[in-house]
């Protein structure tokens, strides 16, 4: 569990900062809510969204190209996911955990399955490789 909580911290540290930046916990025990320091005095905390299946798309998989903002998915490949039409996940930044794999990515696209989460990927056999996963989510404030 320390493991975890430790590549998580770090994988969001690398994310959040392009400076040396470092994870701090005032205790080990996860309260479901754990903040750290990103450098530059910057303080984040994670929140848990809960248990989520995780789907993926590629772009012109359908006839949208472009996702709501009208920025081509093209250009969005490996930094988004998609939410339910209407979801409060909507711009906000989110991590994945599926196994020991960790994602960060932002929630700027709509339109998939209510109760599920679409990861962009670049093609079909990136989508078909992930298949259906159930994953925790955590929004990161």
């Amino acid at each position: 569990m320390i493991k975890k909580i430790t590549l998580i911290i770090f994988v969001l540290v690398l994310f959040m900062s392009t400076t040396t930046a470092y994870a701090q916990s005032a205790d080990l025990e996860w309260t479901g809510t754990q903040f750290f320091s990103a450098g530059d005095n910057e303080s984040k905390s994670l929140e848990y969204a809960g248990n989520i299946c995780v789907s993926a798309y590629y772009p012109n998989e359908d006839s949208f190209t472009h996702n709501f903002e009208g920025q081509p998915l093209e250009d969005l490949i490996g930094d988004i996911v998609a939410c339910p039409t209407g979801s409060d996940l909507l711009g906000k930044t989110i991590m994945i955990v599926s196994g020991d794999q960790c994602l960060i990515r932002k929630v700027w696209d709509t339109g998939c399955a209510k109760g599920r989460i679409d990861l962009l990927v670049g093609n079909s056999r990136e989508m078909n490789n992930w298949g259906l996963r159930n994953c925790d989510i955590w929004v990161v404030n």
